[in-house]
Formats: C-alpha cells, structure tokens, sequence
C-alpha cells in the first residue's frame, strides 16, 4: 500500500511500468471539442483495460445519454448499476496495490461536465454527477452552450474577415453536431489547407491573443461552483498547472471555492510533472479536499494524449480517486 508520501513522491512513469491504469475522469467527445463519439470512446476505453471513466464536455451534457448508452450495449454497466460496491477511501489515502491485482472488470460510467468561469487566469471546474441526476445541471448549462456557440460564431466571422471562407454547417459536418468547438474550426482550417496541422491553426487564428480569437462570455468560479453542488453534483478545479497560477494562488482559490462546496483538485493531470502531482495531492490533503484526474483526452485533436495513459503512458491514477468519488455521489 503506499502512504501519502509515497504516492506524493513516485514517478508516475515508473508506476506506470509496473501498474496497468483504470481511472480516466477527464474526457471529451464530440459533443463538444473531441474528434471521437461517446461510443467511440466507450470501446476505446473497454479496449484499454479501464475501469473508471467519465465523460467531461465542455458545457454541455448532451452526450451522457449517448454514453451510457453505448456501455449498456456491451454489456458493461453504468458505475451506480454494478454490485460492486465502492469503499469510502480519501482519494489522498490511496492503494496503488489494488490496481496491480484486477481481473478484467465491466467499465463505469461516471456523467460529467467541464465549465469554464470567469476568473483572472483560465479556469476550469469540473462537476461529476450520478448518472439518475446530471440533467439536473443542464438549466444552468443553458446559457453557458449559448455562449460557447456565440463565440465560435465569432471566431468563424473574423476568419472571414480575413478572407477564409468558412461556414458554420463547414464545421459542424466536421464535429458531426451543430454545436462544435475551437478545433473543430482548426480541423476546417486544415481542411482548406489554410494551415498544415491543427497546432498552426490554434498558433496563427486561434489561440488567446491571435487573429481570429474570440473570449467567451462565462460566469465566476463561486457560480459555477454552487450550480454543480446544488444540482448534486460534486465540483473539482480541472488542471490546476494550465491555470498559470502558483500553488499558493490555487490554494487561496480552492479555499474561497470549498465555502460553496468544492470537492477537489485535479491533481492527476496529464501535463502535470511528478512535482506538481506531489504539490496538489499535498494540497488536497491539508485542505481536506479529495484528488481526482484524467488524461483530458480529445481524440485526434491532441494526437500526443491517450486515453488512459496521457503522454508517453505516464499518467497514473489511483483507483481509489473514482472510488472515493462515486461513494460521494
């Protein structure tokens, strides 16, 4: 079993080595800025031995049902449909041991969202729900999909302004919905060989400060927070590192947040150095928060992260992060 210290201080690499990962709560489909479908990702996952995952969206929930689903249709039920019962077990308190004995398991699906809010530096917050209660969210996702929508609009607008001819039904036939996201335009810019690859499109037209950029209209952390908790949900900080914070900025952050319910931080990323790994799991132990993580997978649109694995099979998750999340629930 490994203590607090020796989770803080191994090598996810080395782990990785001798663990086979089955926790991946960070996910996106196409229903908003991923290249795969809900069932895509559900063989996709199946293949690869996982165990515990969830599909995170951004704003929207749309693709949950199609999830579930998908699961049910090979035989694999949702995670609140197994009689595998989870163990209370904080995710800082975690038996790595555990995942190096599995047999082959049915998959569990955990409903999820990821909103962006509105915040000095980029934040995102996750909010996990049972799979009987996550369209609880979707009123206040509302508005949230409009301004998503809106802003993709807008992006498309300067393109053409700066003489790309491209339309919105362009890019939906690409994301295979009518709502699509940033590298859905950016696969349509490669399309119409305006760039060579997808990262040329987010570096010239698309990324924060370039040509085509648009912000997004979004609403404050506390908000977003309070919305999720309140629709019975449980909310996290997605990768604290992509913030440009520093520790003790998430930390003052996370404080002010668990006043309206926070449950905890994404300390399993697959951007996150071993160090930083160490820094949020220590930090969600001394502010009583659990830990969670995934891959934060997108399919062809960030060819470089796996599902499961992260980059270069590096990312490991303790299976007691989605055990001790589902006994929240």
């Amino acid at each position: 079993m490994m203590n607090l210290a020796e989770q803080q201080n191994h090598n996810p690499g080395e782990t990785m080595s001798i663990l086979r990962n089955t926790v991946d709560l960070h996910i996106h489909s196409n229903y908003s800025d991923g290249s795969a479908t809900p069932a895509e990702i559900v063989e996709l996952a199946a293949a690869s031995g996982l165990r515990y995952i969830a599909l995170t969206d951004h704003d929207t929930v749309d693709g949950i049902r199609e999830i579930l689903q998908a699961a049910a249709s090979i035989n694999t039920p949702t995670a609140f449909q197994t009689c595998d019962t989870p163990t209370a077990v904080p995710a800082t308190h975690t038996t790595a041991a555990a995942s190096a004995t599995h047999t082959a398991a049915p998959l569990k699906i955990i409903p999820g969202v990821e909103i962006s809010a509105d915040y000095k530096k980029p934040l995102h917050i996750i909010g996990y729900f049972r799979p009987d209660n996550y369209d609880a969210i979707a009123p206040f996702l509302v508005e949230m999909k409009r301004a998503r929508h809106e802003r993709n609009l807008g992006v498309i607008e300067k393109l053409n302004s700066l003489g790309i001819r491209m339309t919105a039904e362009e890019v939906a036939d690409i994301a295979g919905k009518e709502i699509f996201g940033r590298p859905h335009i950016a696969a349509a810019l490669v399309r119409r060989g305006v760039v060579q690859n997808l990262a040329g499109a987010f570096n010239e037209y698309l990324a924060g400060g370039r040509k085509a950029y648009v912000a997004k209209r979004s609403l404050p952390p506390e908000e977003c927070v309070q919305a999720i908790a309140e629709a019975g949900g449980l909310p996290v900080i997605a990768h604290p590192s992509q913030t440009g914070m520093r520790l003790g900025e998430i930390e003052e952050l996370a404080r002010s947040l668990a006043a309206h319910g926070l449950y905890g931080i994404e300390a399993y990323y697959a951007d996150h150095t071993p160090k930083e790994t160490s820094n949020y799991l220590e930090l969600a132990h001394k502010l009583n928060l659990s830990a969670t993580g995934g891959s934060d997978y997108h399919g062809e649109y960030r060819k470089n992260t796996h599902l499961g694995t992260g980059k270069d099979g590096a990312l490991y998750i303790p299976e007691a992060a989605a055990l001790s999340l589902l006994s929240s629930l």
